[in-house]
This record gives structure tokens, C-alpha cells and sequence, in this order.
């Protein structure tokens, strides 16, 4: 992506990461609609014009910010060409947020900040990929079954920050990527 500071991800959704932009660097108000497809490592389409609401069976839920309230649209998923407008009726937009709220996050993982009293594979994994701890800096994993995620930051010689995050197959020892920002 063109952007690498200012984005962030609206959900992840059949092999896909829905992605958006910041209104502005130093407000949390989201902008545009990114869909990027995992597997085939690109993006199926972009819309510059509505912010994501929500996904439901295929469809995505957007909206249009007006001077008072909003208008909601459908998009379809694999397209994003809008399917329909809703406007801003309250009714139909709230039965689609009252669906949602039964959705079920009891499968969701979180990452911890490292304390460096982990379990020895996952303390020996870590040391390897990152060696002396000097110059890292904020380092938070996650183990996701047998794979250890993890993101730090490293110091640099003009004394400016890397973001690295890395994916470890924990068992074999074996490190799966590697991305430095």
C-alpha cells in the first residue's frame, strides 16, 4: 500500500482485510474503503467516497458522511459497486447493527507485551530473531497454534525506529517472515 502509517483494519473477512484510511494523521475519524485479498496478495477494489460500516452475508455496509447524519449504501463485497441505497433510514441501518450485535468474538486473540518469562521455546524462538535485547523496543506476541507472532521495534544507528514484525512456526523452529517497516 501507498500509505503505511496512517491506515488501519476495519475487519478481516473471508481471506480478506478490509482496510481504511485517517480522516487526518492526528484524528481517530476513518475514511475510504481498502478490500485486499490475502491469497492473491492484492487489492480487489478501493473506494475513495464512503466509510465502512459493517459486513453482512456478503455485502458491505458504508456510508456517506452529510452536513447532518448519513447515508447508508451496500456495497457488494467483491466488487464494491454499490448494490443499493439505503439513505439515512434510521430503521433499516439499526435492524442491520441490532444483527451484529449478536456476533460472536469468543475466537478472537489479542497480542501480550513480551515480560521475558515466557515459555523457554517461545524465550529461545524470540532471542533468535532478535538477539541482544539492547536496541528492541516494545515487543508484543501472540501464539496463534503452533505459530509465534510477534512485532518490535529496533533502534537504529541515526538513532530512528524500525518496525519489524515476524512469524515463527514455533515447533520446527523455522522462521516464516520477517517485514521490516
Amino acid at each position: 500500500m501507498e500509505e503505511k502509517y496512517w491506515i488501519g483494519i476495519e475487519k478481516i473477512y473471508q481471506d480478506k482485510i478490509i482496510f481504511h484510511h485517517f480522516a487526518k494523521p492526528d484524528m481517530p475519524e476513518h475514511k475510504k474503503i481498502i478490500v485486499y485479498d490475502i491469497l492473491e496478495n492484492k487489492i480487489l477494489w478501493q473506494n475513495n467516497d464512503y466509510t465502512f460500516l459493517t459486513i453482512l452475508d456478503d455485502k458491505v455496509y458504508a456510508f456517506r458522511k452529510k452536513f447532518e447524519g448519513r447515508d447508508v449504501y451496500i456495497l457488494d463485497f467483491k466488487t464494491g459497486e454499490t448494490i443499493a441505497e439505503l439513505g439515512s433510514n434510521a430503521k433499516e441501518v439499526n435492524e442491520i447493527l441490532q444483527k451484529l450485535n449478536n456476533e460472536d468474538y469468543s475466537d478472537y486473540s489479542y497480542p501480550e507485551n513480551f515480560t521475558g518469562f515466557e515459555d523457554e521455546k517461545i524465550l529461545a524462538t524470540i532471542n533468535k530473531e532478535v538477539g541482544n535485547m539492547e536496541n528492541v523496543n516494545n515487543l508484543e506476541k501472540l501464539v496463534y497454534d503452533d505459530l509465534l507472532l510477534f512485532n518490535y521495534h529496533i533502534k537504529t544507528k541515526n538513532n530512528s525506529l524500525d518496525n519489524v514484525f515476524a512469524v515463527y512456526n514455533i515447533d520446527k523452529k523455522k522462521k516464516l517472515l520477517s517485514k521490516y517497516n
